[in-house]
């Protein structure tokens, strides 16, 4: 070689002024230098081509993963929200369905209190219809026993109670119902039933007239006032039938005098009263007449 320097990089010859540089030796040698050099940079280059272009292929992909995962996101959410949504529906569900378990509940009670109500009823209509089937005959029967009639009817069938010498109303302080006292001075009973705590008790089911009378004045009074006469059975607070009674004016007051009927399906020991409603006043009892007040029982089925 004719050259005594070199270039720090790659290097190349430097010629110096004792140098004697050749053509075939030292710039072949330059020229083989910068081919290597040229060929090692071209490499470089296209590897690091090679790298940019895979960082960006990478990148590219991550950015496409990240939209996928972010949509994936989005679906995930909406999904949540129909869950929360389909939560809250199914909550409604279940409150509507509680609502409609009460509401089943009490339309089967009430279905219940209809099913006892009708039992009653039907109860009630069976004995009605067993005690008509048996009206005619029993009433051809008393058509016989009464004034040119063939039959005889039995005592044990018949009550009657009249007013007693001291058939007074008690004086009370405020209207309510209360029963005439009565005697059994008129039919006797036998032993199955009779009277009873002033009025009659029925001895049987079945069947019966009730019919009741009434007349007397209030006393102590000449003022015209309102009485009403009615006919209970077992309840003396509530009479099954009642009317005012029609006066008459006398020359010391008012004469009230009344009657009343009431066909009624009696059970065995049922006790019938006769009972009256005076005015609200404290001193003015009712004096019911010995002569007219009275209390008829008679079963006919």
């Amino acid at each position: 070689m004719g050259h005594s320097n070199k270039t720090t990089n790659v290097g190349l010859p430097i010629i110096s002024d004792n140098d004697k540089p050749t053509w075939m030796g030292d710039f072949n040698f330059a020229m083989y230098t910068l081919d290597q050099a040229v060929n090692s940079g071209q490499k470089l280059t296209e590897a690091f081509t090679a790298l940019v272009t895979k960082a960006s292929e990478d990148a590219e992909f991550a950015r496409t993963e990240a939209l996928n995962a972010k949509v994936k996101v989005e679906a995930f959410q909406t999904v949540a929200d129909g869950i929360g949504n389909v939560a809250g529906r199914l909550s409604e569900v279940e409150r509507a369905a509680s609502l409609a378990t009460a509401s089943a509940a009490s339309s089967a009670n009430a279905t219940q209190q209809l099913a006892a109500t009708y039992a009653t009823y039907r109860q009630e209509l069976d004995s009605l219809k067993s005690g008509v089937s048996g009206l005619s005959g029993r009433v051809a029967t008393l058509e016989q026993s009464g004034p040119g009639g063939t039959g005889g009817g039995s005592s044990a069938d018949r009550w009657a109670a009249s007013c007693g010498p001291s058939g007074n109303v008690a004086v009370s302080s405020n209207e309510q119902w209360r029963v005439i006292p009565l005697s059994a001075n008129r039919i006797a009973s036998d032993t199955r039933g009779g009277w009873d705590n002033n009025g009659i008790k029925v001895p049987t089911d079945g069947f019966y007239t009730l019919s009741g009378q009434l007349i007397g004045t209030i006393a102590n009074t000449t003022s015209d006032m309102l009485v009403r006469v009615g006919i209970t059975v077992n309840d003396s607070s509530t009479p099954v039938r009642w009317m005012p009674a029609p006066r008459i004016q006398a020359v010391s007051g008012y004469t009230y005098s009344g009657s009343l009927n009431v066909m009624r399906n009696l059970s065995s020991g049922s006790i019938v009263n006769l009972v009256v409603m005076l005015p609200n006043n404290s001193t003015r009892p009712f004096n019911s007449s010995v002569d007219g007040t009275e209390l008829n029982v008679v079963r006919v089925a």
